[in-house]
């Protein structure tokens, strides 16, 4: 027996170990010694018929049996009963064979699904406790701030109304960020479903200019559209205006001054692809690989742009499509996404675009 394959076992976070056909055990992993209550014996002196009850032993021989017969993995999800603890899990035995090509032992490992479940329920309790503690406060403040611009309270100087509209942008990218954190959150959970729709995606990303005029404002940067007519999409569209929204930002954030940031969508029977192009500081190859993963780190990201690009490859993932970033290495980069094209009649294009 290999060295390796004890180490592994044993220090895997489940319940798992190694016997041979003959049901003795030759290793294990120390969450399986602990569920034995066998704690301080040597493994490889017992065997299961020491472990399980009559019942349990006979419904393992015959998941054995079967990866005896066929040689191949054997998975099953149902009632795991050990000495000191029993749930519901997933069952996995895989064979393990001798240069001869015959079985040699059955590898077993147990995962704990009520435990991984109980997981996701902690986990979706601390994000919505996170995001009240957060937002609650934040709407407060707003609300405050709301009332200081209008005066009531008593007329601002100059200097006074330039701070409170600082606090109040910082305020809604608060908002914003609880927005992002949350809506992941329910991808990753498989909980958010989205609800497709048919629509011009021009009126869309013109929506989305018209949403980010503030901040290209500030770097006097222009807004370009290369239209070849209306592109009807069948869709999400909430979500994919955060996508673009998203991307625009970002896009923003990266370009030079006076500079203008160019959006083009073409569009053939199997897909329409939508391009963003900017120029600035170029991606590095390890930016354009990583931006969208979980924990990519882009070299001149800004704080909040990695979990919004995530959320953009979710959305994306979600819609069946792709997303990518891309540079020509000196000052030109570019983040294109593509989604699958849906069929319209003639009709039904008319409707959309009344």
């Amino acid at each position: 027996m290999s060295d390796l394959i004890t180490s592994v076992l044993e220090s895997l976070p489940i319940c798992a170990y190694m016997t041979d056909i003959n049901n003795n055990l030759t290793a294990g992993s120390e969450e399986f010694v602990k569920v034995i209550n066998r704690e301080g014996y040597a493994l490889p002196n017992l065997n299961l018929s020491d472990i399980y009850d009559k019942e349990h032993l006979e419904q393992i021989k015959e998941e054995q049996e079967e990866v005896l017969n066929t040689g191949k993995s054997f998975t099953a999800e149902r009632q795991v009963v050990f000495p000191s603890v029993s749930f519901w899990g997933r069952v996995k035995h895989t064979p393990l064979f001798d240069d001869a090509g015959n079985i040699k032992y059955i590898v077993s490992a147990y995962e704990n699904l009520e435990a991984r479940e109980e997981q996701e329920r902690q986990k979706e309790y601390f994000i919505e406790t996170l995001t009240h503690d957060l937002k609650i406060p934040t709407i407060a403040q707003l609300r405050g701030l709301e009332l200081l611009k209008s005066e009531i309270t008593g007329s601002l100087n100059q200097e006074q109304v330039e701070l409170v509209s600082q606090i109040e942008q910082s305020c809604k990218y608060i908002l914003d960020m609880i927005s992002m954190i949350v809506n992941t959150y329910r991808f990753e959970s498989g909980q958010k479903k989205l609800y497709c729709e048919k629509f011009n995606l021009s009126e869309l990303l013109l929506e989305c200019f018209e949403k980010s005029t503030e901040p290209a404002e500030e770097k006097n940067i222009l807004f370009v559209y290369e239209s070849s007519g209306p592109v009807i999409v069948k869709a999400d569209r909430e979500e994919l205006k955060k996508v673009i929204t998203n991307l625009l930002a970002d896009a923003i954030n990266h370009s030079d001054r006076n500079e203008k940031i160019s959006v083009k969508i073409d569009k053939s029977e199997s897909k329409i692809v939508f391009t963003i192009t900017c120029i600035g500081v170029p991606f590095s190859q390890k930016d354009c690989m990583s931006m969208f993963d979980r924990f990519g780190a882009q070299k001149y990201s800004t704080i909040g742009s990695g979990i919004a690009l995530y959320l953009c490859k979710k959305i994306i993932d979600e819609h069946k499509g792709k997303i990518s970033a891309s540079t020509d290495g000196a000052r030109v980069n570019k983040y294109t996404f593509e989604l699958p094209q849906t069929t319209l009649t003639t009709k039904e294009q008319e409707l959309i675009l009344l």
